[in-house]
């Protein structure tokens, strides 16, 4: 029945970040059955059993189960306490009390006091200005690197100490009891008055966290500790809702909203971080940043607002002003940056054609769809390159930055469409053995044309797949940055449960490239590293390794000293300063140039030089 319903979808580690619990639908009668059910299922089809560990497991549960609540509550080791000080940036702790639980000293709640979060925040914030301030670009990036070592090693810590707990469960079900017990307690946001508000439309069936009259359900926080549960496998599972996931799919298609144009994720108890903002958007022309950490909106703190309420204060109608104030962890700096709200528009595909070097641009920003498949968009967008250029032109670029991946099909299909003969795109692993996928060679351009791929950071799973495969049968360049690492397969599979069906993403596969490597962690290094920077360098940037319990790296892919040899003979005939030199004229656009962009294309003009 569920087959009928719903057919599974294999991606290609599609990045979805920070999903707003919100809005989830979760039914009234999600329970303990339902949670165990959930882990059951999920433990049977994930990649590696051998790797989960339950008692882990239940401790992630129980804390997104916690964190949950509308009050700002923390369940943490006892000995973690004891360190607060340490752990705290500047040594500046969040001033709070331990709600100790009756059935044991091992660990506890810890309740933040609300009105001292945003005191407490400024006082920060002044020591990490004057700090940051007196350094120079290449300090910055140094103490950068010094403060995320220093955040992992907090992570081996914290992990350590819950495991010295013995938590298992049963202090699980303890501590849902304990939620039980206390929701009403702490079922509303601090300083909130129930009486001078309207109950919203979203929390009216009390479901989801607002600040209405009614606190969350119980089945909102099982929910929420399935999730968490999950996330202790790697931080790519997770259980979502089926309108979340439609919306999901048919947004990545195309989407229309007025806003400012960025990806954002994180919210509740985690910084809502940009994980990138849309090319030509207004946030991009106005200095926003991937990695870019949001503290404010319009001069208010967004500390413990769940992701959709931020979301909510961000977008506005098109020609007002937002203002956010956001830390920059790649160079250790805080600043305000407003940005007029427009009309944002995002396809999966779009062209454009640049005349005076006769080279068609083809964006690919996903390879996941709704009703049109992105290989018959990546047709479409060519022809219309063919009709401006009045037939081929010299040469084409694939633009595959910021893109998080999508359906493994289309990825096969897409690379395929710039190859003449049937390839092996890519090989996946699981507990169930060895697959390998082919393109069907049926190209929409010939194989002599100079082809080149832009990549970045944010280039990830379906992106690193199409540009491995292109570059280990040589057929086309790689510039930009390196990928973001993530050489993982999910499938998102229905789950009918006692409480409704649900949608499980789980990672059952690696993938590898066609010469038998895997890019986890180590993402696709591009055959010339170009800076989207105007200053030329490459600032720290969000990728895998970056992501908790993230699935280990494996060997790197030997070198090829031929096509080295044929990479360095391109860099002869390339004068850097050329591009420059334009950057420099037009760095007081209106619309900010592409500094990735202008610094490749003098190396795809070089291969045309080269075949003609």
């Amino acid at each position: 029945m569920m087959n009928r319903i719903w057919k599974r979808v294999v991606l290609i580690g599609l990045i979805i970040f920070g999903l707003p619990a919100s809005l989830s639908a979760v039914p009234g009668d999600f329970g303990p059955r339902d949670f165990s059910q959930v882990l059951t299922f999920a433990q049977i089809q994930y990649l590696d059993r051998r790797s989960i560990d339950q008692d882990r497991g239940y401790v992630d549960a129980a804390r997104a189960a916690v964190s949950a609540m509308p009050a700002p509550l923390e369940l943490l080791p006892s000995a973690y306490l004891e360190r607060r000080k340490e752990f705290a940036p500047f040594g500046i702790e969040i001033p709070g009390e331990a709600l100790k639980l009756p059935w044991t000293d091992e660990y506890v709640i810890f309740k933040m006091d609300a009105t001292q979060l945003e005191a407490v925040k400024e006082k920060r914030d002044a020591i990490q200005k004057k700090k940051w301030d007196s350094l120079s670009a290449d300090q910055r990036e140094k103490e950068a690197r010094k403060l995320k070592e220093k955040q992992r090693q907090q992570r081996l810590a914290l992990d350590d100490m819950w495991d010295s707990t013995g938590f298992d469960g049963e202090d699980f079900g303890k501590v849902m009891s304990w939620i039980q017990d206390n929701r009403l307690r702490f079922g509303t946001a601090p300083g909130h008055n129930p009486d001078s508000e309207e109950l919203s439309e979203e929390n009216s069936d009390g479901d989801a966290p607002g600040n209405g009259s009614n606190p969350p359900s119980m089945n909102y926080y099982y929910f929420q500790a399935a999730r968490g549960f999950l996330k202790s496998f790697d931080p790519h599972a997770d259980l979502l809702d089926r309108k979340v996931w439609e919306k999901i799919r048919k947004e990545s298609e195309d989407a229309t909203f007025e806003g400012i144009g960025a990806i954002l994720r994180g919210g509740d108890e985690e910084d809502v971080i940009v994980e990138t903002p849309f090319p030509g958007s207004p946030a991009l022309r106005s200095g926003l940043k991937a990695g870019d950490i949001i503290r404010k909106v319009d001069g208010k703190s967004i500390s413990n607002l769940s992701l959709r309420e931020v979301v909510k204060r961000i977008r506005g109608p098109r020609g007002t002003v937002v203002s956010l104030e956001i830390d920059r962890p790649t160079d250790l700096t805080t600043r305000e940056i407003k940005i007029e709200r427009d009309v944002i528009e995002r396809k999966a595909v779009d062209s454009s054609y640049m005349k005076e070097h006769n080279i068609g641009i083809i964006h690919i920003r996903s390879f996941l769809f709704h009703e049109t498949p992105i290989t018959e968009m990546v047709r479409e967008a060519y022809e219309d390159i063919k009709k401006e250029a009045g037939g081929d032109p010299a040469g084409l670029i694939i633009d595959l930055r910021n893109n998080p991946g999508g359906d493994l099909g289309e990825a096969v299909r897409v690379t395929g469409l710039f190859m003449e003969e049937e390839r092996i795109v890519t090989s996946l692993k699981s507990n169930r053995g060895t697959r390998e996928l082919e393109s069907d060679g049926y190209p929409i351009i010939d194989n002599d044309m100079p082809l080149m791929v832009m990549v970045d950071a944010g280039s990830a799973s379906a992106s690193e797949i199409m540009a491995s495969a292109l570059q280990d049968y040589e057929r086309a360049l790689i510039v930009g940055d390196r990928t973001f690492g993530k050489a993982t397969v999910q499938q998102i599979q229905p789950l009918e449960t006692r409480a409704g069906m649900y949608l499980i993403k789980l990672t059952i596969a690696r993938y590898y490239a066609p010469n038998g490597y895997t890019v986890q962690v180590h993402g696709v290094q591009p055959d010339i590293r170009i800076s989207d920077q105007k200053d030329g360098e490459f600032p720290l940037r969000f990728r895998e390794e970056d992501m908790w319990h993230h699935l280990p790296e494996l060997a790197q892919k030997d070198p090829n000293p031929r096509r080295e040899k044929w990479i360095d003979g391109l860099k002869k005939q390339v004068n850097p300063k050329q591009a420059e030199k334009y950057l420099k004229e037009h760095e007081n656009d209106a619309v900010r140039p592409d500094y990735m962009l202008q610094r490749a294309l003098p190396y795809l003009k070089a291969m045309i030089a080269e075949k003609d």
